[in-house]
């Protein structure tokens, strides 16, 4: 009897170790809120965050926000705001969460914001636009005058010209040149430019000994000519494929006209260069002005222009390849939260478990 009763007593306590305890375990309480759901503010920046059509939000910063809090047990709540606003209701510890490709910087954790473990790999990149109408020829004469190639091409007739009259002097009257000046200087020339691009001469050869000098020394110099020549002409080939977009690359920012959103880490990077800035609220704001021709370019995080390029902007605007600077994105909280250890290690656990990067395959493969 006591047998049995101490059978059952040993499988009720199986059961509860074996199916209530993983269940309380995975029913954590959130780390901050006290039961209540978590403010999380919201700045659009897409494909981080985006606005649905319902009012609703989505995007890759989002999702992986919600599996993380699911994984807690938080509850939460949304609101949007600017982004500058966003990071001042963060300092004023007025929100819990904040997201939206905020960039992690020495400046804003001294200002109060703490930062999960970093979630991407970002940087400042540069939207141009692309010029239909493209240079004019009138321009592109002025731009090839002032090239190195028309001194470049004087060298080039100049030294052709020298050796060909001593290529003529010297083996005038054998079987493969003239003895007139006419033709036997043209034959000259065809030998020198043939020894120049080919560096062999066909049926000519030279007969005396100085003239099979002149042709070791126009092997070895003249192809080096012909090779700055065509340097030369590709230099100016990309110039003027660089001419199509309104900024051809970063270091083209000196002078130009930009526009980014005001208070953002875009903003402070443009402070290194001598260019007019003209600071919007909103990005979308400065793709309109970009394609209106009221700014040279779009300065601003890698992911929201490349996902407006893709889209929207396909054919007229172009993301150039380099960055201004380099950046890491992280979710912020108020200095000191303990949401801040929790979130982390759970990004880092995404990481290594694959439901990180099946949340990026959503959004950024296929760009």
């Amino acid at each position: 009897m006591y047998g049995s009763a101490l059978g059952r007593f040993v499988m009720f306590v199986l059961f509860v170790m074996l199916f209530c305890v993983p269940l309380l375990a995975h029913g954590q309480t959130c780390p901050v809120g006290d039961g209540k759901p978590l403010k999380v503010g919201v700045s659009i920046f897409e494909p981080m965050v985006i606005k649905v059509a319902d009012g609703a939000f989505s995007g890759f910063e989002i999702e992986l926000f919600e599996k993380v809090a699911k994984e807690l047990g938080c509850t939460f709540i949304y609101q949007e705001f600017k982004f500058s606003e966003m990071l001042q209701e963060l300092e004023a510890n007025r929100i819990d969460v904040a997201l939206g490709g905020i960039s992690i910087t020495a400046n804003r954790e001294l200002g109060g914001v703490d930062f999960s473990q970093p979630f991407y790999d970002s940087g400042i990149a540069v939207m141009a636009r692309k010029e239909i109408n493209g240079s004019n020829f009138l321009e592109t004469m002025i731009r090839l005058w002032h090239s190195p190639l028309p001194r470049h091409c004087s060298w080039l007739l100049i030294y052709i010209f020298l050796l060909s009259h001593f290529v003529w002097w010297m083996d005038k009257g054998h079987e493969n040149i003239n003895d007139n000046y006419l033709p036997g200087i043209f034959e000259a020339i065809f030998f020198v430019c043939t020894t120049i691009t080919t560096v062999g001469y066909g049926d000519f050869t030279a007969k005396k000994w100085a003239t099979r000098a002149a042709t070791i020394l126009v092997m070895f110099t003249g192809i080096g000519i012909a090779g700055i020549i065509f340097s030369d002409v590709a230099a100016l080939t990309m110039s003027e494929a660089e001419q199509q977009y309104s900024i051809g690359s970063v270091k083209d920012l000196e002078g130009k006209t930009v526009a980014t959103v005001a208070g953002t880490t875009s903003a402070y990077a443009l402070r290194r260069y001598a260019t007019t800035v003209q600071t919007v609220s909103d990005v979308a704001k400065a793709y309109d002005m970009l394609v209106n021709g009221q700014v040279d370019g779009v300065v601003f995080d890698l992911p929201p222009l490349k996902f407006h390029e893709v889209r929207q902007g396909a054919g007229r605007l172009v993301v150039l390849p380099d960055f201004l600077v380099k950046e890491k994105y992280g979710i912020a909280f108020p200095f000191g939260s303990p949401l801040r250890e929790s979130v982390s290690g759970l990004i880092l656990t995404f990481q290594e478990d694959g439901r990180y990067r099946y949340i990026c395959r959503r959004y950024f493969d296929g760009q």
